[in-house]
């Protein structure tokens, strides 16, 4: 997979609204407007209905319900059943239902549907609970803590500001959000993809059982998980990132976090720019690319390829079973293993380097001034005359040198298979 530049798109449907259009009639069965004053909270509690929250700078605080149907006389039969209440109690706002299901007669017996919407006007500074089962939540701009749960379906979030907590969750639906800025930010679904453009918090918890997982942009603690999917990331910066899938990629422009943490057991990992002070990178089958990278790197696939194009400082260590390593670093120590794999180390200035393969050749490149110690074995081993080096011990397969003045020890081995060592292409 090749590295994603993921653009969250912004949320400007009102999904209800939207099935609502294609019946061919409605009618506003609840029409109340409420004194905001000492009303802090919005609590839905409904069933069969989708749920529209719609923030102003004024003080207006309204709810309005309507139905849509075919029939419209089974509509409204249907409604009054559902026992919707309005009620301002205290400092809250409550819009409940039944929790009875769409059921008998008034319900698809001949064809026909029913839909129900709720258009909720608050102040923006509310805070807001709602809860659904069989209906879409959408909302545009909201400052205060949300909490949003559907059973069985999508929530459609515009942008999130100064809220201490957000949580959205359905079970079977998606979640999609332009932007948040906020304290404690989660996100879950059980059976459908999550997209962002922008999550901003002291930590940001995203999961999907079933589905993807698209950021545009995450800033603070990221923990991303999905058991069946594709995890794509812009940016991320926090002390601590993880990301994690069981059958799926994982796919980053850029990570910049103190401990970075990744893993896949079916899929690639593809990450443009990567930096911390540790990188655990691992997949059990898929390979492992980076462009750039700086920290102490650790990355391992049973069962796939490991390239990194530049590792910039710190140190590495690199481990395969049945793939190919490459990698060009500019100082640190490196370690590459391999049971069944070709290694080409490109090598700028490095202190020790530890590299074995059991059946597969080795090239590493060095700066032709560059003091080493060289420890070779292997079935056939090559050292570039460019590379001025004095032979200190040569036995059956093995090699042991003096790479100019001498230096930190170059371990090279491998079991059956070939030896280069060759001068560093600037």
């Amino acid at each position: 997979m090749s590295i994603l530049r993921v653009v969250c798109l912004s949320v400007c449907s009102l999904l209800f609204l939207a099935a609502g259009s294609a019946q061919t009639q409605s009618e506003i069965m609840i029409d109340q407007t409420f004194d905001p004053a000492g009303a802090t909270s919005l609590v839905v509690d409904v069933t069969d209905a989708d749920v529209q929250i719609v923030s102003t700078k004024g003080s207006d605080l309204s709810v309005e319900i309507s139905v849509w149907g075919s029939d419209m006389e089974r509509a409204r039969k249907f409604f009054r059943e559902l026992n919707f209440s309005v009620d301002l109690s205290s400092d809250k706002l409550r819009i409940t239902s039944d929790k009875q299901r769409r059921h008998g007669p008034y319900w698809r017996s001949d064809g026909s549907s029913i839909d129900i919407g709720i258009r909720a006007r608050i102040p923006e500074t509310f805070n807001a609970s709602v809860r659904t089962i069989d209906g879409n939540v959408a909302l545009d701009h909201f400052a205060g803590n949300l909490h949003i749960k559907t059973v069985d379906g999508d929530i459609d979030v515009g942008s999130v500001v100064g809220s201490e907590e957000v949580e959205f969750q359905t079970t079977d639906g998606d979640i999609a959000v332009a932007s948040l800025d906020g304290g404690s930010i989660h996100a879950r679904t059980l059976d459908g993809d999550i997209t962002m453009g922008s999550a901003r918090g002291i930590r940001v918890v995203v999961e999907t059982v079933d589905g993807d997982i698209i950021l545009s942009a995450a800033e603070g603690d990221v923990n991303a998980k999905s058991v069946d999917g594709d995890i794509a990331i812009g940016s991320a910066e926090g002390k601590f990132i993880t990301l994690r899938t069981t059958d799926g990629d994982l796919a980053a422009l850029s990570v910049n976090g103190t401990n970075v943490t990744a893993h896949t057991m079916d899929g690639d990992i593809e990450f443009g720019s990567v930096r911390g002070d540790k990188i655990a990178l691992s997949a059990v089958d898929g390979d492992v690319v980076l462009e750039s990278a700086q920290g102490e790197l650790r990355i391992q696939t049973d069962d796939g390829d490991i390239s990194v194009s530049q590792m910039q400082g710190g140190s590495s260590v690199l481990q395969t079973t049945a793939g190919s390593i490459a990698i060009r670093q500019e100082k640190g120590n490196v370690r590459a293993i391999g049971m069944d794999a070709d290694i080409v180390l490109d090598l700028v200035s490095p202190a020790e380097v530890d590299a074995s393969t059991n059946d597969g050749d080795l090239i590493i490149s060095l700066p032709s001034s560059h003091d080493a110690q060289l420890e070779l074995a292997g079935d056939d081993i090559v050292v570039d005359p460019d590379l001025p080096h004095t032979p200190i011990k040569v036995g059956d397969s093995r090699l042991s040198a003096r790479l100019n003045a001498g230096g930190a020890v170059i371990s090279v081995r491998t079991r059956s298979g070939s030896i280069v060592l060759r001068p560093l292409e600037q």
